[in-house]
């Protein structure tokens, strides 16, 4: 009776291993996408970085200019620096920045 006991516990905790396994093999699921939080399509679901990673851009302008200069329509008459937001090529924002000297 005892052989009979050990053997069932036995032939139960293999089952129960098996589908453990089994399960934790059916959850090790890998999604392609980008990984870096920095990037503007970060993927919190991606678990394997596929190189798609998008990232906004900064950039800057001096320019010096007598009285006053028209910068996107707006016309500056004050030195300073002033930003404005665009969309890059990649569909991220580009900052851009104007550092202006009125002369």
């Amino acid at each position: 009776m005892i052989k009979k006991i050990l053997i069932y516990f036995s032939i139960i905790i293999s089952i129960s291993l098996t589908r453990n396994s089994a399960s934790a093999q059916q959850n090790n699921i890998t999604t392609s996408g980008c990984t870096d939080s920095l990037a503007c399509n970060y993927d919190s679901l991606a678990t394997i970085d596929d190189g798609s990673c998008l990232y906004s851009t900064v950039s800057s302008t001096t320019i010096a200019a007598c009285d006053s200069y028209n910068w996107d329509g707006v016309v500056y008459t004050a030195s300073g620096a002033y930003s404005n937001t665009y969309t890059n090529v990649a569909g991220c924002d580009s900052i851009h920045t104007l550092n202006l000297t009125i002369n």
